[in-house]
């Protein structure tokens, strides 16, 4: 969820995010070492985000999907 949130935040860019009331998680897929999550980020009008990630050597990498 941390790096899911750090996803967001970093996209979001312009800060003053209240993590808890700003991102719900909606939906996370996950098949072998991969991920994808659905997120609602609500600070302003509801936005729909798809975070994808991958689990590696103990460390998990997410970014924002482009589709």
């Amino acid at each position: 969820a941390w790096s899911i949130k750090e996803a967001i935040f970093k996209w979001y860019a312009a800060g003053q995010v209240d993590f808890k009331a700003h991102i719900q998680i909606a939906d996370v897929e996950i098949a072998d070492n991969k991920f994808v999550v659905t997120c609602n980020f609500t600070k302003h009008a509801p936005i729909k985000l798809k975070v994808n990630g991958i689990f590696f050597n103990s460390t998990c990498l997410s970014w924002l999907a482009t589709d």
